[in-house]
C-alpha cells in the first residue's frame, strides 16, 4: 500500500546537507562516515573512507560505539572510538531495509527491520532475537505479545524512561509502544490519514506517516510527521512558532495547518534537557521554557539524528550517503527568546515539563530511504 501524498504545504523530501550550513557559535558538523558515493565498502578501515548506501539512522551505545543503519545495503555497521568501521554480524538473520535504530542503557541495540516488518534486538554479546512483528506485514496484535503482532514499516525507534520501546508504525499511521513485559499497544493514531492540527490521541489522524518520536520521563511525547506535534494528557497539539525564537502549542483542532507550524521533512531527537529538531532549513534546540535556538542553519538540512548529550550528536544525510558528528554549544540559563521563568509552560493548558530521555536512543527512522530503495528495487 503506497504512502499518501504529503500535505500540500509540506516541504519536499530530504536533500543533501548544505555545505554552506551556517553554525551558531560553538556548533560544528564534521564528516564522520561515508564518502558521498553510494556503495558498500570500507570495512576495517576509516569510516570516512567507507561507502554507505542511504543510511537511515544512527544510535550510540553507552561505551561510545556508533551504530549506523546502512539501509540501502541491508546491514548495520558500527564505528569504534578509533574511527574504524565494520559490518555488525547478525547471525543467520537477513535484514531488509533496516531503517531505524535505538539502544537501551544495557547496550542492547534495537533494529527496525522495515522490509521484514519486524523489530529485532541485538544483545551486547551478539545474540539476535525478534522483539516484535514476527508475523508478516499488517496491523494486528494490540494488547498482546509484540512478537505475535503485525507491523508495516518501522521508524523513529526510541527507548523511554520505563524501558518501553516506542516507534512509528509508518504504513499503519500509528505510534506504538512495547512495554517491558513485551506487550504492544497503540499510543497515538486511528490508522486513518488526514490533516488535523490537534485532537484526541486515540482518534488522531496524521497528515503523513509518523517519522520520529521523542519522549520524556513524565509521559509527554513529541511526534514528527510533516507537522510537529506534542502529546500531553492524551491530546495532540501542533507545535508552532511564537515569534522569532520561541515555541508554543496551537489550540486549533481544525483540518488546516496552523499559523507558524513547523512543517516539512522533520526528525526528532532528545536529551533529558531539550528536544532537537532537524528540518529542511536547519537544526534547532527546543527548551522547556519555550525558547528555540538555531544551532545550524542552511537549506536542506533534514536528516535522522541522535543526541548523546546536549553537546554531542550524530546526523544522517541519506541523499549524500554520509553521517555527520555534531558538536553543539552547552545549554545556557538564558538564551535566544528567553522570556523569563524557566519553568513557564509555553503551551498554557499543555504542561509536560519534559523531555525525553532517549539519550541513547533515536533513531528516527528513515522513511525516505526505505521508499527510495524500494522504488529502485521494484
Amino acid at each position: 500500500m503506497p504512502l499518501p501524498a504529503r500535505a500540500a504545504d509540506a516541504v519536499s523530501p530530504v536533500e543533501p546537507l548544505a555545505a554552506e550550513a551556517a553554525p551558531a557559535d560553538g556548533s560544528t558538523a564534521t564528516l564522520y562516515a561515508g564518502t558521498g558515493e553510494a556503495g558498500y565498502s570500507g570495512d576495517d578501515g576509516p569510516a570516512t573512507a567507507a561507502a554507505l548506501n542511504q543510511p537511515g539512522a544512527v544510535a550510540v551505545t553507552p561505551d561510545g560505539v556508533v551504530y549506523v543503519a546502512d539501509t540501502g545495503n541491508g546491514v548495520v555497521r558500527a564505528v569504534s572510538a578509533d574511527g574504524v568501521i565494520r559490518t555488525v554480524p547478525v547471525g543467520e538473520v537477513s535484514l531488509s531495509y533496516p531503517s531505524s535504530l535505538a539502544v537501551d542503557a544495557a547496550g542492547t541495540i534495537y533494529i527496525g527491520d522495515s522490509g521484514n516488518a519486524r523489530i529485532l534486538s541485538l544483545s551486547p554479546g551478539g545474540d539476535v532475537a525478534v522483539v516484535a512483528g514476527d508475523n508478516g506485514a499488517g496491523f494486528a496484535g494490540d494488547g498482546g505479545p509484540a512478537v505475535e503482532a503485525q507491523l508495516r514499516d518501522v521508524s523513529g525507534l526510541t527507548v523511554d524512561a520505563d524501558g518501553g520501546l516506542v516507534f512509528g508504525d509508518l504504513r499503519n499511521y500509528r505510534v506504538r509502544r512495547i512495554n517491558a513485559d513485551g506487550v504492544i499497544d497503540t499510543l497515538i493514531g486511528s490508522g486513518d490519514v488526514g490533516l488535523v492540527a490537534g485532537g484526541d490521541a486515540a482518534t488522531f489522524t496524521f497528515p503523513y506517516a509518523p517519522i520520529s518520536t521523542a519522549d520524556d520521563p513524565d509521559g509527554g511525547r513529541w511526534v514528527a510527521s510533516t507537522l510537529l506535534y506534542g502529546l500531553s494528557d492524551n491530546v495532540m497539539r501542533a507545535v508552532v512558532r511564537d515569534g522569532d525564537s520561541r515555541w508554543t502549542y496551537s489550540e486549533s483542532q481544525s483540518a488546516e495547518i496552523p499559523d507558524g507550524a513547523w512543517q516539512g521533512t522533520l526528525y526528532l531527537a532528545a536529551t533529558a534537557n531539550a528536544r532537537y529538531l532537524s528540518t529542511d532549513d536547519g537544526l534547532y534546540r527546543f527548551h522547556p521554557d519555550g525558547r528555540v535556538e538555531t544551532l545550524l542553519a542552511g537549506p536542506s538540512f533534514a536528516g535522522p539524528l541522535t543526541m548523546v548529550d546536549d553537546q554531542l550528536g550524530y546526523l544522517v544525510d541519506p541523499r549524500q550517503h554520509k553521517v555527520y558528528r555534531l558538536e553543539l554549544p552547552a545549554i545556557s540559563a538564558a538564551g535566544p527568546g528567553n522570556g523569563g521563568d524557566s519553568d513557564a509552560d509555553p503551551g498554557g493548558a499543555v504542561r509536560p515539563w519534559w523531555v525525553l530521555a532517549a539519550a541513547a536512543a533515536v533513531a528516527v527512522a528513515l522513511l525516505v530511504a526505505v521508499v527510495a530503495v524500494r522504488r529502485r528495487k521494484a
